[in-house]
């Protein structure tokens, strides 16, 4: 109800998430929530790739340990899982002439295109198109 007319009002939401944020980070919530990233159109990406990653992998934290670890995506990220074990976002490796020679020389070693492509997180197709000289060619000598 608005003060000034005494009817109905609609709202886009945004004061209700301000006031939900707020209520959360100095801990007055009422409610339980299952975690902090759900949204009325569907779950978060962060949501999504810890789902797809805890079915992927072994000894995947809850979200909520996950989201406090990671932090949240930011446009163009990708989940990387680390060595370690450790998970962290990154955005996909910027080819050069320097990595395609590499990967023609990884390629020529007998690496599969998926190990190449998994390695330096680029895709298949690129990876492909490197090996057949589509793209990075090599100058004439």
């Amino acid at each position: 109800m608005s003060k000034e007319t005494g009817r109905a009002t609609r709202s886009c939401g945004c004061l209700r998430r301000e006031k939900a944020v707020e209520k959360i980070a100095n801990g007055t919530c009422e409610r339980a929530l299952k975690h902090g990233c759900a949204t009325r159109i569907g779950k978060s990406k962060e949501y999504r790739i810890w789902a797809s990653a805890k079915a992927r992998h072994k000894n995947v934290p809850d979200f909520p340990r996950f989201y406090e670890l990671t932090g949240p995506a930011f446009p163009g990220a990708r989940l990387r899982r680390l060595p370690d074990g450790r998970f962290e976002w990154r955005r996909g490796e910027k080819l050069s002439m320097n990595l395609a020679r590499e990967i023609r020389a990884q390629a020529a070693q007998g690496k599969t295109q998926r190990e190449i492509a998994k390695e330096f997180e680029i895709g298949k197709t690129v990876v492909s198109d490197v090996i057949r000289n589509k793209v990075w060619q090599e100058a004439a000598q």
